[in-house]
């Protein structure tokens, strides 16, 4: 809040690390900022700060301390910033005023600046890849990889639901399973993980850690919007869905995955890091055009192999409830996937639906049983009272 309203006084001119929206970004997140750790961590090592899981408690004797001229720089050094900022009124007006705010009421003005900040990030994307003039491999539709956020109404509004699309898929994909939510009251976003709903181009830069930080962050927003969250995708948004609650980030309620990876069924996608030394993209059948790239960038497919590999290792730490759902016939993810992640997963209420599908993307319009199922799993998992779905 200080920081907003001082990009807006003209007498204030911030240092460039202030005026990055991204910093305003993270502070409104889960997501960490290195300067904000640095501050933090020199201050618990000079004593005068204990960081907990939620908050921050001051060593309030310590930071009061009057000390000698010639220690407070080694000893205090937050007295030394306090007294560098007092001189400049503007600052400590938005101190007081910050100070006094009842920062529960901001919260949907926190939530729709992370809306906005998402989609100008999308828009950016975009602009630079998909718009770059890159004619062998066109981009995706505009729109497509657009993250959308569906506020609930009704006791179910209180209800969150994150969900997440696959590997080289866009936020499109998960619109029917969105809307299906939406219409029995919960709160939805739909994340777009970086380097998607844009071109080819744009994937070929990132790593997964990307496609992560993408979650915490729609993660946060969705917390701004809804008292209880549940997180869920599709194939490897599913796998994200499982890794995010590993981490033990946030209250959540359990966790949805349909589809999701653990061994791929072609063989050249296994072989990447080897065709890679032949070539960058390779041509691709998407079930979903329009929400699919058509070329894989081969460094994305090695970040995917990468992120399989380090999302398995963490499944042992998944305690919360779980829903498994798989196509028997799946042509990209081999079915038994399913039943190992079901295997290592230490939750002791966990279920795995089968399904009589010759498809990977199960959640598609013509997929109603999926979203029912989906549906049923949270509102048996919710302590809420959530109206059953129409028949």
């Amino acid at each position: 809040m200080v920081l907003q309203t001082l990009r807006e006084d003209p007498t204030i001119h911030l240092h460039v690390d202030l005026a990055h929206p991204e910093l305003q970004h993270r502070l409104l997140t889960v997501q960490r900022h290195p300067g904000v750790d640095s501050f933090a961590q020199r201050a618990v090592a000079h004593h005068l700060l204990t960081c907990t899981e939620t908050a921050w408690e001051f060593a309030r004797e310590r930071l009061t301390k009057a000390w000698p001229f010639g220690a407070v720089r080694l000893q205090n050094f937050m007295q030394v910033c306090a007294n560098e900022i007092e001189p400049l009124p503007a600052v400590m007006r938005a101190l007081r005023q910050a100070a006094r705010l009842d920062l529960a009421r901001q919260r949907a003005q926190f939530a729709q600046a992370m809306v906005a900040y998402e989609q100008q990030l999308y828009d950016t994307d975009y602009a630079a890849f998909a718009m770059a003039g890159h004619p062998r491999m066109p981009p995706q539709p505009v729109g497509v990889g657009r993250p959308m956020l569906l506020p609930g109404h009704g006791p179910a509004g209180a209800i969150g639901v994150l969900l997440m699309h696959g590997y080289s898929a866009s936020p499109a994909e998960m619109r029917p399973l969105a809307h299906f939510l939406h219409a029995q009251g919960l709160t939805v976003y739909v994340v777009r993980l970086r380097g998607h709903g844009t071109s080819p181009y744009d994937l070929h830069t990132r790593v997964w850690q990307d496609w992560y930080e993408a979650v915490l962050g729609g993660y946060s927003c969705l917390r701004a919007w809804s008292r209880l969250q549940f997180a869920g995708g599709m194939s490897t948004g599913g796998a994200l869905a499982l890794y995010l609650a590993a981490q033990g980030i946030g209250p959540l309620q359990g966790v949805f995955a349909v589809g999701t990876p653990l061994k791929l069924q072609r063989r050249w996608v296994r072989l990447a890091p080897v065709v890679q030394t032949v070539r960058d993209f390779i041509r691709d059948e998407p079930e979903n055009l329009e929400a699919n790239y058509a070329y894989h960038p081969l460094q994305g497919v090695r970040q995917l192999l990468r992120f399989i590999e380090i999302y398995q290792e963490v499944l042992p730490h998944v305690t919360l409830p779980v829903l498994l759902i798989q196509a028997r016939g799946d042509p990209t993810v081999r079915p038994e996937s399913a039943q190992h992640i079901y295997a290592r997963l230490q939750s002791p209420h966990k279920q795995l639906l089968w399904k009589e599908r010759n498809r990977h993307v199960i959640v598609s319009q013509h997929d109603a049983d999926v979203h029912r199922d989906i549906f049923s799993f949270l509102q048996h998992h919710s302590p809420l009272v959530v109206p059953p779905p129409p028949p």
